[in-house]
């Protein structure tokens, strides 16, 4: 077992969980100048209590008091605990008269003017009050909360409170909320990672995730009943989890029949339970899609089926299949594998959960895979249904849940004659999740060493997409020479030989028409056009690229899981190459979708911390860094790309040229200089700094890595570079000339990058009506685009990045933008207000005063504002 007491695990796991963005949340509460109070709102299992059990002492002491439910009934006994957890004598006494008060109440404002009296006069700190479930408060004693929430200033104390709804009671309606999202994915993540240690594979921490659905405390209860055997050897799991429940439900009810399985039927249920199905779905309890329902919270159900009696559970098992014996087979069978041993046919589960898999429902397929599995020793299941079950989890987007059933078709009797087959599945599995791929892995041997060419062809797609162009190579000319396989495999064998081209620099696939060209038809298939997209990306054809990928996110029926989210992945770097971030953002979110929480990929990751390095948040990048600097260099050199180019647009000149370094150094063993694209930005962060010299061997490099390989993008930046190295009015004439070459709709970003720079070398030559003609031109191009960093300095009157620094060295250390929020800090506007007058999220202001703090070692507004009075006169200015 995980160990004797499955709260450490949970205090553990909830430290890491508040950690990040809550508890930053939440501080930045605490420590404001005003004292103020904030209401923290999740269901149950959320981390409320953990989140508020990190209140730490920098905001004076901590005083904490729990409400229990009995304190609903007696009036004004909330009131009284609040009192009493202030420890005085004068409070204590208050305390109690508050309680000895039965019958002939005061009033609410009554005690709450008493309370604000005391605190006043008590010549203390008063620190912090921590109130948990203020919500089972009597209503008395809530009213008399909400008053003294609005009544704080010159006090001293700050308020906490927990709510265990969605919806306060009326009298706290009027705090501030914090709410903590329940099923936020990679919180889940971060909680059953901490929970099961690193022990466990990527299957069962994606079992956690997906079955306690966010719930910190269902993450601890299902770490603590799994036995050794399940974390590290992949043994079944009994699915629904055992959770604890505090009360029965009606063994009748439709909440215990929908309880018994993770997917019914609509015709089935609604047959006798059509009234309660509708206030089950109106209230959000449970949910309905297509022919399905079933209960929306994996925990609630897990809860309610153990609940029932052994006994009762096995009836409902028993009417259920006979309900749905004449509407899904497959469901029937689930429901009677759960009476008599041996009644329900492993082999036939297995197949089950491949059809569920292959129709994208994964959970209720992995739930009868595992019974199926549990069954096992009565009639073994064979290696190719275990193959067939993977195949369509993978291609449902679950790859951790793919590869442990690889992992049981390994071990089955008769895998000897699907060895192939199994170490390929074993390998992609690998690689979606990790993207990692060595050479030295058995299942790597196995798969190159044969000759199968549909094998091969998967292999070098493989390599491609790291951008290892040689050992990709070698493999598609091995697959050429193999026994043609044709149909699909020919047409694949093309765009992947082309793509390998494209990355390699040497781009000789189907360069000409989007539809592909070579030895098969056109790749008509969803894989086809998902691979050939990214072959047209790194030949720089934005256009046919984004309309291939739409094809795919477009098709009806949809692709599969695995193909949608690589397609939209895929898309958003494409947007992010061609400028267009706020496009780019919204499919960065959109792959985080709610509901069950999907395991990201890395590529995924990277595009994250960019779509968090542009709101000024850097918190992911040393993490990553450190990841996929020897894993993965391809993504190491996207990322570094990604924090260059962020650096530039904000005029962080020194971390440009730092960070893009960086990326170049990775970037110069690959053959391509359109795939990290930053080599230009490079040599204008040198020379805007500069520092020539660095500048004119960087624009040599890419001079000679642009003459073998020419693109429309390439030529442009070619131009734009050596405008960047010219001097003095001569180079006026190039800067027009990069202009002239920026004019197709694919180099519309590369077009207002050339405004802008045209723009700073006007300046430069004190040409300052001519600059801020070309600034306004860029900012329309970079509006148009939605490039929001570069449209925000571009809405300024002259570059940040060749602004004179602040005199102040501690202003020198913020960025332009950190020195906006300072300044309307200073005039004492509110997170709200100041995100209003910079046109950015609320989000935005806090992760930017976040990095303020923490750069010039303040904890509150009160000390930033204290710190800075003497560059008053610098920032009386619009700092840009």
């Amino acid at each position: 077992m995980i160990g004797a007491d499955p709260l450490s695990a949970l205090a553990q796991a909830s430290a890491i969980a508040t950690a990040g963005d809550d508890r930053a949340r939440l501080a930045a509460v605490l420590h404001e100048p005003r004292e103020g109070a904030v209401l923290v709102i999740g269901a149950a299992g959320a981390g409320k209590s953990t989140l508020l059990a990190t209140v730490d002492d920098h905001a004076g002491p901590v005083r904490r008091t729990r409400v229990g439910a009995w304190m609903a009934h007696v009036p004004l006994s909330g009131a009284s605990a609040m009192a009493a957890a202030f420890d005085a004598p004068e409070f204590v006494a208050l305390s109690m008269r508050l309680l000895e008060q039965s019958g002939r109440e005061p009033t609410p404002g009554a005690v709450a003017v008493a309370l604000l009296t005391l605190i006043r006069e008590g010549g203390f700190d008063a620190g912090v009050l921590v109130i948990d479930d203020a919500d089972l408060m009597d209503g008395e004693s809530q009213v008399v909360l909400s008053l003294l929430a609005t009544r704080l200033a010159g006090t001293g104390l700050r308020i906490v409170a927990s709510c265990g709804s969605e919806h306060p009671p009326g009298p706290l309606r009027l705090m501030r909320a914090l709410t903590l999202e329940a099923d936020d994915p990679d919180r889940s993540r971060r909680i059953a990672t901490e929970a099961v240690g690193g022990r466990a594979d990527g299957a069962v921490h994606q079992l956690l995730v997906d079955g306690a659905h966010g719930n910190v405390r269902a993450v601890s209860e299902i770490a603590a009943r799994l036995t050794e055997s399940q974390l590290t050897d992949a043994a079944p799991i009994e699915l629904p989890f055992r959770l604890a429940s505090a009360e029965t439900p009606p063994e009748d009810g439709l909440l215990a029949r929908l309880s018994c399985a993770h997917l019914h039927t609509l015709r089935a249920v609604r047959a006798a339970h059509a009234d309660e199905l509708d206030r089950l779905l109106s209230s959000g309890a449970a949910a309905q899609d297509g022919r399905y329902t079933w209960l929306a919270d994996p925990v609630l159900r897990s809860r309610t089926y153990w609940a029932l009696p052994a006994a009762t559970r096995t009836r409902l098992h028993g009417i259920l299949a006979e309900a749905e014996s004449g509407t899904d087979p497959a469901l029937a069978r689930w429901h009677v594998s759960h009476g008599e041993a041996g009644s329900a046919s492993p082999t036939e589960m297995i197949e089950d959960a491949a059809e569920f898999a292959r129709r994208g429902l994964a959970w209720q397929a992995v739930e009868v895979a595992e019974r199926a599995l549990a069954l096992a020793d009565l009639a073994p299941v064979a290696a190719p249904h275990l193959l067939r079950l993977a195949h369509h989890l993978l291609y449902a987007g679950e790859p951790a849940y793919a590869e442990r059933y690889v992992r049981h078709a390994h071990r089955a009797p008769s895998h000897a004659d699907r060895v192939g087959p199994i170490a390929a599945m074993r390998l992609i599995t690998s690689f979606v999740a990790t993207r990692r791929l060595s050479v030295d892995d058995g299942d790597y041997r196995c798969v190159s060493e044969q000759a199968h060419p549909l094998r091969l062809t998967q292999l070098a797609a493989l390599h491609v997409e790291r951008w290892e162009v040689d050992s990709a190579a070698e493999l598609l000319e091995r697959a050429t020479a193999a026994t043609p396989f044709g149909g699909r495999h020919d047409a694949l064998l093309s765009v992947v030989s082309a793509q390998c081209s494209a990355v390699a620099g040497t781009p000789d696939g189907p360069t000409a028409q989007p539809a592909g060209s070579g030895r098969g038809p056109a790749p008509a298939s969803p894989l086809g056009l998902l691979v050939l997209g990214r072959t047209l990306t790194f030949l720089d054809r934005n256009d046919d690229a984004r309309r291939t990928f739409h094809a795919v996110l477009d098709v009806e029926p949809a692709a599969n899981r695995l193909i949608v989210d690589h397609a939209r992945t895929f898309l958003a770097e494409l947007e992010i190459r061609a400028g267009r971030h706020v496009d780019a953002a919204a499919l960065i979110d959109r792959g985080r979708s709610p509901g069950i929480a999907r395991r990201a990929q890395p590529l995924d990751l990277v595009l994250r911390a960019w779509s968090r390095l542009i709101d000024g948040d850097t918190t992911e990048l040393d993490g990553l860094r450190a990841r996929f600097t020897y894993d993965d260099p391809s993504l190491a050199a996207r990322l570094a790309a990604f924090e260059g180019a962020s650096a530039l647009a904000t005029g962080r000149l020194d971390d440009a040229v730092a960070a893009l370094r960086a990326a170049m150094s990775i970037g110069a063993a690959f053959g391509n200089p359109t795939l990290l694209r930053c080599e230009v930005d490079l040599v204008e962060s040198c020379v805007l700094s500069d520092r020539r010299a660095e500048a004119l061997e960087h624009a040599r490099v890419f001079l000679g890595r642009h003459a073998g390989h020419r693109t429309p993008w390439t030529d442009q930046a070619r131009a734009r570079i050596e405008a960047l190295i010219a001097d003095g009015d001569e180079s006026l004439a190039v800067w027009e000339r990069a202009l002239r070459m920026a004019s197709s709709g694919d180099l519309m970003y590369e077009r207002a990058r050339t405004f802008a720079g045209h723009a700073d070398r006007l300046d430069a030559l004190g040409r300052a009506r001519e600059a801020a003609e070309q600034w306004r031109s860029a900012h329309a191009v970079f509006s148009q685009l939605g490039t929001t960093q570069w449209t925000r300095r571009t809405a300024r009157p002259r570059s940040a990045a060749r602004r004179p620094s602040p005199v102040d060295p501690l202003l020198a250390a913020l960025t332009p933008d950190e020195l906006e929020v300072v300044r309307l800090v200073r005039r004492g506007l509110r997170n709200k207000e100041i995100a209003g007058e910079l046109y950015v999220s609320v989000r935005t202001v806090e992760v930017r005063l976040t990095s303020i703090y923490r750069r010039l070692g303040v904890m509150s507004r009160s000390q930033l504002i204290s710190m800075l009075a003497p560059a008053s006169e610098i920032l009386t200015e619009r700092v840009g």
